[in-house]
């Protein structure tokens, strides 16, 4: 802020400087400025131009003509009102204190707390209010007594108990408590004897033998008029005698024993294909499907059904052949042949005979093969209008030609076989009647219906390999009609006839899950798959 004259003269200044000049009466006055009360820093101000500003919350709002001092809505409180004593601070002291009671002072310092020492520090019992000996100790101590009853005490010093000795140490005594030390038995047939009971034991003596009783030992010889006796063991009961002569019991076993060794009872020997038993155990064995067991005192044997008593052959021709017709099988399409075998047949390897030819080129061209093979099961019930799965596999034919090397190959899982040669001799090994041997191991069951599949699928040129397989030809089915007792039947195609061999009625990639019996259809020709089962090549 500074002070000026309004009036500006605009008289030159002369050259004395001792006199009042114009230009002073244009120069800004010396003001000073002095604050009271309420005040922070210097209390006075001075100078030709002060200055006004504002702070802490306080805005100078300056307009033509004044200035206005514009402070906060909400005003600290400048004045004290209140004793400064009732003032609380902001602070918090804590401590501890004697007795039981939390104590606290709030004032101008702030909030100071006391707590009982036991509150953050636990301290032991040191007064004993209850009388020592009403306070049961923690201890356990025991020993024996005498007499039936159990004792204990349980104060201050824990709990002890007295266990009386027959509960830890058992005491071999057979006579307490029971009235008499021994008894009497009396023995028909002439013997006589008496029997003891008592601390040590069983004790039984016998007199001699009289009248027509008699040990029998081996080689019929017959002991008697001799002593025996008998006692009680870990192994049972045994009666002894003179001679070697001996009767015991171990493990539910009756043991006769005397002179040249085990004694058996008198009776028939058993013979069979000229060899006699005598002595000793017979054992019947199970063998060939038969079962032998026991049924009270009787020996039972039962043989499984089926054929053959249950046995398991390894080679099975189904249909014996009755031609050499072979036929080439249409391009993906499902060949089923039904097979119901009479006995368990085990075996590795399905085997089909075929016919094949190869004619060689200096062309180049390649042709193959790949037959899908395979097992399925038919249900019975509910589950007889389909057939499932049981297995399938794949064998693969292939031939490559140049004009001047011609290669065969065959492969089937992991196995593959290749030939290669500058003349055809690969080809003449491939060529005429072979029987495809096609890896498969598994059982058939005596009685149970299965169906063999094959599916066949050619790629390249047919000119170069050909492949047909034999089949038992019979009569043309579309000539056949069948006729019943009750009813007569013109031809239908799509039944499945007398040998049940059938083409599913739609072609495919893969054989099927499964395969239902309605899509069985007859081919023009009612023919059998000609197949062998085998057990090894």
């Amino acid at each position: 802020m500074s002070i000026l004259h309004a009036y500006s003269q605009t008289v030159a200044d002369g050259t004395a400087t001792s006199v009042v000049r114009p230009s002073d009466w244009n120069s800004a006055h010396n003001m000073v400025l002095n604050i009271a009360s309420n005040t922070a820093g210097t209390s006075q101000i001075s100078g030709s131009d002060i200055i006004w500003a504002g702070g802490n919350n306080i805005t100078l709002s300056a307009t033509s003509n004044g200035v206005t001092i514009i402070g906060p809505n909400t005003v600290a409180q400048t004045v004290q009102t209140q004793a400064s004593g009732n003032i609380a601070g902001q602070g918090f002291t804590s401590t501890t204190t004697g007795g039981t009671a939390v104590v606290a002072t709030h004032n101008s310092a702030g909030l100071s707390m006391g707590v009982p020492a036991f509150i953050t520090t636990y301290a032991a019992q040191t007064v004993q209010t209850q009388a020592s000996g009403n306070i049961v100790g923690a201890g356990f101590t025991s020993t024996t007594t005498a007499g039936t009853a159990v004792v204990a005490t349980h104060n201050s010093a824990g709990l002890s108990m007295g266990v009386p000795a027959f509960i830890t140490t058992y005491a071999n005594d057979l006579t307490s408590g029971r009235a008499g030390t021994g008894t009497t038995l009396g023995f028909t047939g002439g013997i006589t004897g008496s029997m003891t009971l008592n601390t040590n034991g069983l004790n039984l003596a016998l007199s001699e033998l009289a009248g027509t009783d008699t040990w029998y030992a081996t080689g019929a010889n017959t002991i008697a008029g001799t002593a025996t006796s008998g006692t009680f063991s870990n192994d049972g009961y045994v009666v002894s005698g003179a001679g070697g002569v001996s009767v015991g019991v171990s493990s539910n076993t009756l043991v006769i024993s005397g002179g040249g060794g085990t004694i058996n009872q008198t009776g028939p020997n058993i013979a069979v294909a000229g060899s006699t038993v005598t002595s000793g155990t017979v054992v019947f064995s199970n063998s060939n499907g038969v079962t032998f067991g026991m049924n009270g005192n009787t020996i039972t044997a039962s043989a499984a059904g089926g054929g053959g008593g249950g046995a398991t052959i390894g080679k099975w021709e189904p249909y014996v052949p009755a031609n050499t017709t072979t036929s080439t099988p249409g391009q993906n399409s499902i060949y089923m042949q039904r097979l119901q075998p009479g006995q368990n047949v085990s075996f590795s390897y399905i085997e089909r005979r075929m016919s094949n030819s190869a004619v060689s080129s200096s062309q180049a061209r390649t042709a193959g093969y790949t037959i899908d093979y395979g097992l399925y099961s038919r249900g019975a019930g509910a589950s007889s209008t389909q057939m499932t799965l049981m297995g399938s596999s794949q064998i693969l034919m292939a031939v490559s030609m140049s004009s001047s090397t011609v290669t065969f190959q065959v492969a089937q899982g992991g196995a593959t076989y290749s030939a290669s040669s500058t003349t055809t001799t690969p080809l003449s090994l491939y060529t005429g009647f072979k029987h495809l041997y096609m890896p498969f191991t598994n059982t058939l069951s005596a009685g149970q219906e299965y169906w063999f599949a094959q599916r066949v699928s050619s790629s390249g040129s047919t000119a170069a390999l050909r492949l047909g397989f034999m089949e038992n030809t019979v009569i043309n089915n579309l000539t056949v009609g069948k006729i019943y007792g009750s009813t007569l039947l013109a031809t239908d195609a799509s039944y499945v006839g007398d040998f049940n061999q059938g083409v599913l009625t739609a072609t495919s990639s893969v054989l099927p899950a499964t395969a239902a019996w309605s899509q069985l259809t007859n081919a023009v020709s009612q023919a059998r798959m000609y197949l062998q089962f085998d057990d090894g090549v």
